[in-house]
C-alpha cells in the first residue's frame, strides 16, 4: 500500500518552512508514531525539489527526519558519505539507518529479488 499525504502547516506539525519529506514531525511523528505507518517511506525526487537549494545537505537532513530511501539525491556519492559520517558520530541515527535497510531487504525479499 502507498500512501502519499500532505498537510497544512499548523501548530502541532509546523514544518518551519521544511518540506514535509525533511521534517522528523511530519516523517517520523506523524506518520510512524502517530498514524503508525510501518512501510517504506520515499522522499520526494531530491533533484527537483526547493528544498536542495536552500537546505544544506537536503538528502541527509531527509533521512535525519525518518525516511528510509532517499529518490534521487543530486549528488549520490556525497550522500551516502554524509550518511555514513553522520552514523559514525550519532548511534541514534545508525540505527534508525539500520532499521531503513532492514526494510528495505526485507520488501526485496518479499519481492523476489533475492533468493
Amino acid at each position: 500500500m502507498m500512501a502519499h499525504i500532505t498537510i497544512e502547516n499548523n501548530e502541532k506539525y509546523s514544518t518551519d518552512g521544511l518540506p514535509a519529506s525533511c521534517s522528523r514531525k511530519i516523517v517520523t511523528g506523524l506518520l510512524k508514531e502517530e498514524l503508525g505507518f510501518k512501510g517504506l517511506v520515499i522522499t520526494d525526487a531530491l533533484n527537483i525539489m526547493k528544498a536542495v537549494t536552500i537546505i544544506d545537505n537536503a538528502p541527509l537532513v531527509a533521512s535525519k527526519a525518518g525516511n528510509d530511501m532517499l529518490l534521487m539525491p543530486i549528488d549520490e556519492t556525497e550522500t551516502i558519505n554524509s550518511i555514513l559520517a553522520e552514523m559514525s558520530q550519532d548511534s541514534i541515527y545508525r540505527q534508525q539507518v539500520y532499521q531503513s535497510v532492514k526494510k528495505i531487504i526485507r520488501l526485496k525479499v518479499h519481492l523476489g529479488f533475492f533468493i
